[in-house]
């Protein structure tokens, strides 16, 4: 039986005759090669997005370590003056009359300075355990040991408290402490003489100690409190340099009632014993200071204490009073910032931060290295003894000693 229509039995799209084939294949290869195209392109858009995406997001990162780095090693205004001239990705606020200068990222500062107060917080925590030294505040410590609350200050307008360390900007500190008590303005405050600002507050009322012990207590359990600290080797170099080698009254009475005995002991001048020193007092060398501050006989140094070289761990009690800000020199102006903003000081922020018209510049590099070339490793040991704890609880390397 013979078929007809053969044609029907084909598919409708093949072609019907060997040209018409030919161009069924070549329309059908170009489709395959336009969907490539479109598919690569697709491809190649989503990739830049999501690598356009990833640097962006790596470059905000890069800018916001830049500026912490550079805002914790400088100035304000000097920090400022950089981020002017550098390529950064980042947004300044002009100053205004009375108002600090601020830098921000879009990713806040603020989580990186809580980040490190929790690293700070949590070091000072296992130090104080690992040395058996963790204690609370009860009524009982405060029977035998209320006198060594002296050094915190107290306000009761901004609920805080501040344990101030010589040679950690507690001159600056005290300032802010007199003007948030009333005691004076801040116009006038910035006119007191180094005395006047010492005299008064060791004078005030609203040192902790001298307050009932129902009312420190309640205190050490409500407000803000914290401390300020530094590395104890720019710190022993400070105290050196303005106790012993500034030419002022305060620095001369030093030397008349530390210097003679340092200098006669451990600068080995047994000729000098019996004679009258001259006016000044003798010149006390560093290493001659260090080997004071480093000898194991002298648990509460020669002449009795003082609070100018004692350790921070003996001025503060860190492993009993719960502090809850640990601001660290090296970052004085961010750790400033952030303490003030916590308890409504803000405008107080240019009493703290900047050039120190009482600062020694004893942590810069080429300073330190200068002192601390004319060491033995014995006497830098002996600093390491002194100062123990300070390095430990509030994480300072004392391998890392600072000769270049």
């Amino acid at each position: 039986m013979a078929l007809s229509g053969t044609n029907s039995l084909r598919p409708s799209s093949a072609p019907a005759s060997t040209s018409s084939k030919t161009l069924w294949i070549i329309r059908h290869n170009l489709q395959i090669v336009l969907g490539s195209i479109l598919l690569c392109m697709f491809c190649g858009f989503y990739m830049y997005n999501h690598f356009s995406t990833t640097y962006t997001r790596w470059t905000r990162w890069a800018n916001e370590q830049n500026v912490h780095h550079i805002f914790a090693n400088n100035s304000t205004q000097a920090a400022i003056t950089q981020l002017h001239h550098a390529s950064l990705n980042i947004t300044l606020v002009e100053p205004t009359s009375g108002e600090q200068v601020e830098a921000t990222t879009e990713s806040t500062e603020k989580h990186q300075w809580e980040q490190e107060q929790e690293r700070r917080q949590k070091n000072l925590r296992k130090q104080c355990a690992s040395l058996g030294l963790q204690k609370n505040i009860t009524e009982d410590w405060l029977k035998k040991y209320k006198g060594n609350l002296g050094h915190m200050l107290v306000s009761d307008k901004h609920q805080a408290m501040y344990c101030y360390v010589p040679k950690v900007s507690c001159t600056n500190w005290k300032e802010v402490f007199l003007v948030m008590n009333g005691v004076t303005t801040k116009e006038q405050v910035k006119k007191y003489s180094l005395r006047t600002v010492h005299s008064k507050t060791s004078s005030a009322k609203w040192r902790l100690n001298r307050l009932s012990t129902n009312e420190i207590l309640h205190r050490l359990k409500t407000y803000k409190k914290f401390i300020l600290v530094r590395n104890p080797f720019s710190r022993s170099l400070s105290t050196y340099r303005d106790k012993f080698e500034k030419d002022t009254p305060l620095s001369r009475s030093f030397r008349n009632g530390y210097g003679n005995k340092i200098h006669l002991k451990y600068g080995n001048h047994g000729e000098l014993a019996g004679k009258k020193p001259p006016a000044g007092g003798y010149d006390v060398t560093f290493q001659e200071f260090i080997k004071y501050i480093g000898d194991h006989k002298k648990v509460k140094f020669n002449g009795g204490p003082t609070e100018h070289w004692i350790p921070m761990f003996d001025l503060c009690n860190p492993c009993a009073v719960q502090y809850d800000i640990i601001g660290h020199l090296e970052t004085l102006a961010l750790d400033t910032k952030n303490i003030l903003e916590q308890i409504g000081g803000l405008p107080y922020m240019d009493l703290v931060v900047g050039q120190s018209p009482h600062g020694t510049n004893s942590s810069k590099n080429k300073t330190l290295s200068k002192y601390f070339h004319q060491l033995t490793e014995e006497d830098i040991e002996g600093i390491r003894w002194r100062y123990e704890k300070d390095f430990k609880i509030f994480g300072y390397s004392n391998e890392r000693v600072p000769i270049d």
